[in-house]
């Protein structure tokens, strides 16, 4: 049971961590494990085995021959064989160690079986040597398809090469179950395991490092095709390392002799990805350990000046903040003393200004005492100001108008408009818009642009204004009589001004009517009351008077051709 428990635990492990030639070899030692039912005999799995290390010694010799021209067809070969020898060995001493004692031993008391398993480290060795002498790593200086294909060839053989150790492991586990005695082969597979974590966990940080210079480059350089695919290979040769490192951290958990936290710390690094590795207490606590120590370092460093510029950022924004302020009560205060004429919002731009420049020249002295340079801080701002001003040209163009209407100054806050369709009195201005309330109590807020592009009609801006009138009388009333009437309507009438004199003329002969102007000026907050008044006054007076106001008249002859 002991045994079918570690089997079991074996194939559940490396399942996961392998690649798909490695998952493929395991889930053969699994079928083998669960479900063999027709088990070969040893003597013709020793055969086998025999017949292919005859031939492997063969294509080894052949390899070392300097008559051979095709090398890598040998090699080919070579590779195949090894793994087909590993591959049956595994399997059949997995099948063997889920069958009966007595059958395990029958096997076993010979020893060849022993001797199969404690010699095929070496076997397996020669092949990972032989992967391991074609590894070549890219280097900057060449281009980016000799890369690429470097790269490429690099991503096999490291898969290969994970291959291989995967073989190990199985193999010496395999060894331990059937009582081998693999002190001394634990510490070789622990120290090369552990070597090539280290190769990986360096070259992780050498091509992370190629990364970010490239990433640079490339932001500084967008249309350069060469450097942007230097970076997209670096980009994926980092994912290789990746992989690699994730594959031998992997293995070495398994064999338990090394502590993997730096270098999945590393990993999650370098990926920036919150993997599973992220929940792992060692893992976290060792990444919260160096960013503690590195914070305490810096701190301890660096605290007494970062405490007193900070003290004293806090001290010039308080005190920015409390200037701004006091010049903006003290702007509005000459400002509401000044004779000037000058308009609410122009005032109100005025206070704002002054007290915002205060500040914000107190909030940069003070960024300056932090450590911010306020030369690139004013270049950023100004590029930011470019962008953003394109983007918002209609903004913009509002915003000139209303510079235009704060200069100009052709109504104000109060004042009764017609400009652009819309008719009402101004309630709110701003340097983009301008609010409008209209007198059925609708508010309007209307583009700065659409007011000064258009004729602006300030119906309230002179203190008086005159009421125009035209009164039709018949033809058959005289003309004196409707004008004494009127006259006497408008000196009676108390809002209308003596000064300038109403006007009371004969203005045409209409087709149906005498129609008479009359004109009288009152004070611009009078004017609908006069308007409303007159109209009424007249009518009623005509009608005393006996002054008939004609409706339009037509005559109409009939010409009979009888």
């Amino acid at each position: 049971m002991d045994n079918l428990a570690l089997l079991m635990r074996l194939e559940k492990e490396y399942r996961v961590s392998f690649n798909k030639m490695c998952c493929a070899l395991l889930l053969s030692f699994w079928g083998s494990y669960v479900y063999a039912a027709d088990l070969q005999s040893a003597e013709a799995v020793f055969d086998k085995l025999k017949t292919l290390e005859t031939t492997i010694a063969r294509l080894t010799a052949d390899l070392k021959s300097t008559e051979r021209t095709n090398p890598r067809i040998i090699k080919s070969r070579l590779t195949h064989l090894e793994s087909s020898h590993t591959q049956l060995l595994h399997d059949f001493t997995a099948s063997l160690l889920k069958e009966k004692p007595d059958a395990i031993d029958a096997v076993l008391s010979d020893g060849r079986l022993q001797g199969y398993l404690a010699s095929e480290p070496g076997r397996i060795r020669a092949g990972l040597s032989r992967i391991t002498n074609n590894v070549v790593l890219p280097e900057s200086t060449i281009s980016a398809q000799e890369i690429a294909a470097q790269m490429s060839r690099l991503d096999m053989l490291l898969m290969r090469a994970g291959e291989k150790h995967a073989q190990l492991v199985v193999n010496l586990e395999l060894s331990k179950l059937i009582g081998l005695d693999v002190e001394q082969e634990e510490n070789l597979l622990n120290v090369a395991t552990f070597e090539r974590a280290e190769n990986a966990s360096a070259y992780l940080g050498v091509v992370l490092g190629d990364v970010k210079s490239l990433k640079s480059e490339a932001a500084i350089l967008p249309d350069d095709q060469d450097l942007q695919a230097r970076y997209r290979i670096s980009v994926k040769l980092l994912s290789i390392v990746v992989n690699e490192l994730q594959t031998v951290t992997t293995t070495l958990d398994q064999l338990g002799q090394v502590d993997t936290t730096n270098y999945r710390s590393q990993i999650l690094a370098a990926t920036g990805s919150l993997s599973q590795d992220i929940f792992d207490i060692g893992v976290l606590s060792k990444l919260l350990s160096k960013g503690l120590d590195y914070t305490l370092t810096w701190f301890g460093s660096n605290g007494v000046e970062i405490i007193f510029n900070l003290i004293t950022f806090i001290v010039i924004v308080v005190i920015s903040r409390f200037l701004s302020r006091w010049i903006k009560q003290a702007v509005e205060k000459g400002l509401s003393l000044s004779t000037a004429k000058m308009s609410t919002l122009l005032r109100r731009m005025i206070v704002s200004t002054a007290a915002s420049s205060v500040y914000v020249i107190g909030l940069l002295i003070a960024l300056s005492q932090i450590g911010f340079s306020l030369g690139p801080l004013l270049a950023g701002l100004g590029i930011a100001g470019f962008v953003i001003g394109f983007a918002l040209q209609d903004t913009l163009s509002n915003f000139a108008s209303g510079l235009m209407i704060l200069f100009y100054r052709p109504f104000d806050v109060g004042d009764v408009i017609d400009s652009g369709g819309v008719f009402g009195e101004v309630s709110h201005m701003s340097l983009v818009n301008t609010t409008i309330l209209t007198f059925d109590n609708q508010t309007l807020i209307v583009p700065n642009s659409n007011i000064w592009g258009n004729v602006i009609k300030n119906v309230t801006a002179q203190k008086i204004r005159r009421v125009d009138f035209l009164f039709g009388i018949s033809y058959g009333d005289y003309i004196p009589d409707a004008e004494a009437v009127i006259w006497n309507i408008l000196n009676s009438h108390e809002l209308i001004l003596k000064d300038p004199l109403p006007l009371v003329k004969v203005h045409e002969l209409g087709d149906s009517s005498v129609n008479i102007a009359v004109r009288p000026w009152v004070k611009t907050a009078d004017y609908w009351t006069v308007y409303w008044d007159i109209n009424r006054t007249v009518k009623l007076r005509f009608d005393e008077e006996g002054i008939s106001i004609p409706f339009p008249q037509r005559d109409v002859h009939i010409i009979s051709k009888d």
